[in-house]
């Protein structure tokens, strides 16, 4: 994981550099080139991407259209485009929508910071999610569950992980995403950094 010293880097690299902020939705090409606005503003016609070095190039090709991406860079004018030096979050379309572990958990990514956990019984609830052990539940969907209401980042991370912060009013807990075809992995870390949970969370299909 490489997410230890990310937002020092980005808020000193911001404050430093001039460079200016990038945010929005990601859009692609057929030559699979990346474009985005410049701070979202929808009037603007979006710009090409670049990246200033190798790592923030190979983060940028596992972003899909659709995808978010908030970050700093630098804009050149001919040909006009963004040179990115950092990237601050990103958001990850297909992860969107309601998903459930083994023991019906139910996750709902609501949109690119919100998140939703809905606890199959009643006592376990966040920060239990990144604790030892689950217990015994009964394998369906707690109808009378208290919405845990929590706010979470994603961040690149290297190989095909995403380093993903889920966080409450009182605690962040730290993680590991690995996205397949069959659904979700989601590793969880202890505050020493040791991986304390291991879940594979499947998408829910409501009737």
């Amino acid at each position: 994981m490489r997410f230890s010293l990310t937002l020092f880097a980005i808020i000193l690299f911001s404050a430093v550099s001039g460079a200016v902020l990038i945010q929005g939705p990601i859009l692609k090409n057929t030559e699979g080139e990346i474009f985005c606005r410049l701070d979202n503003k929808s009037s603007e016609k979006p710009i090409l991407v670049d990246a200033s070095d190798r790592t923030i190039k190979k983060d940028l090709s596992k972003l899909e259209a659709g995808d978010w991406l908030i970050g700093y860079g630098n804009i050149l004018p001919t040909p006009r485009k963004v040179v990115l030096n950092s990237i601050s979050f990103v958001g990850l379309k297909r992860i969107l929508g309601t998903w459930r572990d083994a023991q019906w958990d139910l996750f709902d990514f609501e949109d690119f910071s919100r998140l939703f956990l809905c606890p199959s019984t009643p006592f376990h609830a966040f920060p239990e999610i990144i604790d030892f052990g689950f217990g015994s539940k009964a394998g369906r969907p707690n109808e009378d569950c208290e919405l845990q209401k929590l706010t979470y980042r994603i961040v690149p991370d290297s190989g095909s992980s995403w380093s993903i912060f889920i966080a409450d009013q009182e605690r962040v807990g730290v993680g590991s995403l690995y996205i397949g075809q069959q659904g979700l992995r989601l590793i969880l870390y202890s505050e020493s950094g040791e991986p304390v949970q291991d879940l594979f969370l499947s998408p829910l299909h409501l009737p």
